[in-house]
């Protein structure tokens, strides 16, 4: 089987799963990116930025500006939370 065979193969196994796993799969394939970049020189500040700069034309495009600045607020909130949680389960073992 050809390399572009196993990636195309690849892609659709990919796309044949649900929204999560696609998610996640999207990130993997975005993190491979930053390394390969990196590995030839790209600082990895400008890939990671550049990359997630795409992310966000991309999520504008689709979903519109509104509902993109509402889905960031509500990532920033629960990563808000998940951070408070985690500093009141730190004082408690060391109190």
């Amino acid at each position: 089987m050809s390399k572009s065979e196993t990636t195309n193969r690849r892609v659709v196994s990919m796309l044949a799963t649900n929204p999560t796993t696609l998610e996640q799969n999207l990130a993997r394939v975005w993190h491979r990116h930053v390394d390969d970049l990196v590995a030839v020189g790209v600082p990895a500040e400008m890939a990671e930025q550049s990359m997630l700069a795409a992310a966000l034309v991309r999520a504008a495009r689709s979903e519109g500006g509104a509902a993109l600045v509402c889905r960031l607020r509500d990532a920033a909130d629960a990563f808000e939370r998940e951070l408070l949680t985690d500093d009141a389960q730190c004082a408690q073992k060391y109190n």
